[in-house]
């Protein structure tokens, strides 16, 4: 409806003369309505495949459970794909399979930076990073670009370099500037929970911390950035669902007027005198008609040829 809303207004517009560009003015509306009505259904499209990926998340990291998590997400994923793809546009397809991939992400970091704050087995932990990134990368290949790829699971594989560079500080601190360029949610305190896993050795943790807080103000400043980014996207989201809103409580009150308005017609017709005519419809006001003037003899020469001057 949106697409066609648009051409019908675009092909109108060169049909149509300069005077009359200004009504079309009026198909707006339409396709403001319609752009509203697309931003709240991937919102809610998403929000529905989001709220699975966070139940099945949630087991990551848990004891036992290792890369198979993963594969159950792309089980799933795959099922939903398969439905929407068949029924969605290819670029609002393409949009939910990308916040998809994002939303894992995001989960994956969080569910890391958790299991961070307790020593944990850095061999064990790289081998699922890697699987998990190899699972995700095979299976998201298949709907996206691999340069889209590439970056959205660059936190991921940053997370990975921190736990095997060499340990040096700027080793170390290269790996987590790399880090926060991808994620800035990833703070010094999560990168001290790292350090300690790996085992480095006390003086080596305190000297690359200093190093790494150095880098806390662009990456704050970089967090802020993010945080604004996504509070404008509910702001916009919050917005288009109150117009819409709007628009059916004024859709709704002009709908019950026009009903109004029909039914009091309807009581006055009912209660109309009846005419003798043989119709039973109401009488219509006459309406005068004035008769033109005499035509001339069929015998009058042409206009004015009997005039002597």
């Amino acid at each position: 409806c949106l697409q066609f809303s648009e051409e019908l207004k675009e092909s109108l517009f060169d049909l149509l003369e300069e005077a009359f560009h200004e009504k079309l003015d009026s198909l707006q509306p339409v396709v403001d309505g319609f752009y509203t009505m697309e931003s709240l259904a991937m919102r809610l499209l998403c929000d529905i495949i989001h709220e699975d990926l966070d139940h099945l998340l949630d087991r990551l990291f848990s004891a036992g459970s290792g890369t198979e998590v993963i594969m159950d997400v792309v089980q799933v994923l795959q099922d939903s794909f398969q439905e929407l793809q068949a029924d969605l546009l290819v670029h609002h397809f393409k949009e939910i399979v990308i916040q998809a991939l994002k939303r894992v992400v995001q989960v994956y970091i969080s569910k890391f930076t958790s299991k961070c704050a307790e020593p944990f087995k850095v061999p064990v932990m790289v081998v699922q990073i890697e699987k998990d990134c190899e699972n995700l990368e095979q299976f998201f290949s298949r709907f996206v670009l691999s340069a889209v790829l590439e970056i959205n699971l660059s936190p991921l594989t940053r997370i990975r370099s921190l736990l095997v560079c060499i340990p040096t500080v700027s080793e170390l601190r290269m790996a987590y500037e790399q880090l926060i360029y991808a994620y800035p949610a990833f703070t010094p305190e999560n990168a001290r929970n790292v350090l300690q896993s790996r085992g480095i050795g006390k003086e080596l943790i305190n000297a690359a911390l200093r190093s790494i807080q150095e880098l806390e103000p662009r990456r704050l400043k970089m967090f802020d950035e993010y945080r604004l980014q996504q509070g404008n996207r509910r702001v916009l989201l919050k917005q288009a669902s109150l117009t819409l809103r709007n628009k059916r409580e004024v859709e709704h009150r002009t709908m019950e007027a026009a009903a109004e308005t029909a039914a009091a017609w309807e009581e006055q017709v009912s209660k109309a005198p009846k005419t003798s005519t043989a119709s039973d419809s109401i009488a219509l006001p006459t309406v005068s008609v004035i008769s033109p003037p005499p035509m001339a003899p069929a015998s009058a020469g042409p206009l004015g040829a009997d005039d002597p001057n």
